[in-house]
């Protein structure tokens, strides 16, 4: 687990999960990391299922597209805090050719602003999704309104007041 005084590069991303190729559950909240870094851990973490990403300015819709086409085995992602992660990157999940399309239950994206009722539509037709964690305010996920079931999957809202620490929302989601 990293902290926000910890910093990692991509090459130090790669180092760690490819020197742990049984790696299951990897925390890098706040770990100052960047696109390359989600890659290197799409290209190297075949046996992830848990990852969490939240606070991480840098993470982006490029970063968010790797991870599901890429992790195979991947079922929860933490994702909150990351403006720049939006729907676009999200739909990855749901393309026929992602590796992590079916095994994929839940999502955090509480406090990513560009995602939006078409993420949820999208998630929805991963078979295994179960639970998209959002928080729905003006300062949370301003443009998702979708609040019910969505073919199965749960929209939970999130109702906590900024800031806060991403390590509470990633629980609520296990």
């Amino acid at each position: 687990r990293f902290g926000a005084t910890q910093r990692l590069s991509a090459a130090g991303v790669r180092s760690l999960v490819a020197g742990a190729p049984r790696l299951a559950e990897l925390r890098l909240d706040g770990a100052g990391l960047g696109g390359h870094a989600a890659r290197a851990i799409a290209e190297h973490a075949g046996a992830l299922r848990r990852l969490f990403l939240a606070s991480n300015p840098a993470v982006d819709d490029a970063a968010v597209a790797a991870l599901a086409l890429g992790c195979p085995r991947l079922e929860q992602l933490g994702l909150a805090y990351n403006h720049k992660v939006t729907t676009v990157g999200l739909a990855h999940f749901a393309d026929p050719n992602a590796r992590a399309r079916g095994t994929i239950t839940a999502i955090n994206v509480a406090y990513c602003p560009g995602v939006d009722d078409a993420a949820v539509a999208l998630l929805s037709t991963c078979p295994a999704m179960k639970e998209l964690a959002v928080c729905i305010s003006p300062a949370g996920n301003p443009n998702i309104t979708e609040r019910t079931r969505c073919r199965g999957t749960i929209v939970r809202e999130i109702s906590m007041p900024l800031p806060i620490n991403p390590h509470l929302i990633d629980a609520l989601m296990q």
